[in-house]
This record gives C-alpha cells, sequence and structure tokens, in this order.
C-alpha cells in the first residue's frame, strides 16, 4: 500500500505508467496513474479517467444522477470504474454495483489494480459479451451506463432494437439508463440515428445531450 501511495503521489507531478498491453481486436490499450487516478486509453480514445471522466460527469449532472442517489447500478464496459468514482465523490456507495467488460485485458487491470481501492467492496465484475449479459439478467438497476468502444468505434449492436430492449426492460421504476456514442468515426453516427429510431418507437422517454464537438449521451426513462 505504501507504494501505491507513492506512485500515487508522484503521478501529480508526473503520469505513471501502470501497465500496458494489445486488446483482443488488435488494439494499444494502457493503464496510467494521473493526477492521483487511474487513467484507461486508447490511441484514439479516453475510456475512463477516474472521477475525471468528464463525459460521463457532465452526464450525471445533466440528468441528476447525484440526486438520484443510485443504489444498484449497473455498467456495460467497466472501463476502470469511472462511473463508480463519480458516485462515491458524490458520497454515494451502491448496494449493488456490477460492472460488465467483455475484454479480458481490462478485466485483468480490474482484479489487479484497480478494484482493490474501491469504496464499494461489493462490486461485481462480469467479464462477459455486453449482449450477453443484458438479456440474461433479471434484476433491475436504478442507473445504467452503457459506454462500448473498440477504440473509438461504437459497436453496431448498441443500435439494435433487440439490444435497447433489453436494456430498457433492467431500468427499475424511476430508474435511468445513460448511452454515450461519439460521433466520429462516421460509421458511429449510423449507430446513433438507429439508437434514435428505436428509442422513438419504444416506451420510453429519453433526452440527448452533447458534450463538447464528439459526445452524444442519451438519458432514457421508463414510462
Amino acid at each position: 500500500m505504501r507504494f501505491w501511495t507513492f506512485w500515487k503521489l508522484l503521478s501529480f507531478i508526473v503520469d505513471v505508467p501502470v501497465a500496458d498491453g494489445i486488446d483482443s481486436q488488435g488494439n494499444v490499450i494502457q493503464l496510467t496513474l494521473r493526477k492521483g487516478q487511474f487513467l484507461l486509453t486508447s490511441p484514439k480514445m479516453i475510456y475512463s479517467y477516474g472521477s475525471r471522466y468528464e463525459v460521463l460527469k457532465q452526464a450525471y449532472e445533466f440528468f441528476d444522477v447525484y440526486g438520484m442517489k443510485p443504489v444498484s447500478v449497473l455498467f456495460l464496459g467497466s472501463g476502470i470504474v469511472s462511473g463508480v468514482q463519480l458516485l462515491n465523490s458524490h458520497g454515494i456507495v451502491p448496494d449493488v454495483a456490477m460492472l460488465v467488460e467483455k475484454e479480458p485485458l481490462i478485466c485483468q487491470w480490474l482484479k489487479s489494480f484497480v478494484r482493490p481501492f474501491l469504496r464499494a467492496k461489493n462490486v461485481e465484475l462480469v467479464c462477459s459479451d455486453a449482449v450477453q449479459a443484458v438479456k440474461d439478467l433479471k434484476q433491475l438497476f436504478d442507473l445504467i451506463v452503457v459506454d462500448l468502444f473498440v477504440d473509438d468505434v461504437v459497436p453496431e449492436f448498441v443500435g439494435t432494437e433487440t439490444f435497447l430492449r433489453n436494456v430498457v426492460r433492467l431500468i427499475a421504476n424511476d430508474g435511468l439508463a445513460i448511452i454515450n456514442i461519439t460521433k466520429f468515426p462516421e460509421g458511429n453516427m449510423r449507430v446513433a440515428n438507429n439508437i434514435q429510431n428505436v428509442l422513438r418507437n419504444l416506451s420510453v422517454e429519453y433526452a440527448t445531450f452533447e458534450v463538447g464537438e464528439k459526445n452524444i449521451v442519451y438519458g432514457i426513462r421508463r414510462k
């Protein structure tokens, strides 16, 4: 623990490399300590950055997630647990926190480096495909965050009716689902348009929120 305290303090001066490797899709990914928090990146994307992950931070504020005080949360695409750490930074420690992550290397890093430092000790890591996870899960969640990328590409299935219906099915009463999409590369806008079309046909209320020039965030509530 003293070792980590030293590196954490050092990271306020200079980025401290923790681990790097090639993911199952052939992309380079890196885990770094920056300003006391874990940063997960690929050459084109910031996947996660503790409570400084700006996209999710602004989305939580826009959709009043902190006011909701969710007690059960599901993250599809765990990153390095920014979604949980942002809640923790506002004094919210969910009773149930489930992380679904398909990439084996990220799962390994979560187990080895990140999970021991989480305030919420009941975090469950499910190393599985998000499509299968939302199909199999039975419990409902106050907050669901869909933050799925392969480098900077959003998987096509995120915009399918089957996947979105399964996500909506898992939203608890007065709950919220958040979906993060980037506008670039161009193919991501096809996924965004598909999401828009599907949501219009589902029995949901939804709003969109743009973070900077790159990200579109959907907030979905069941009627």
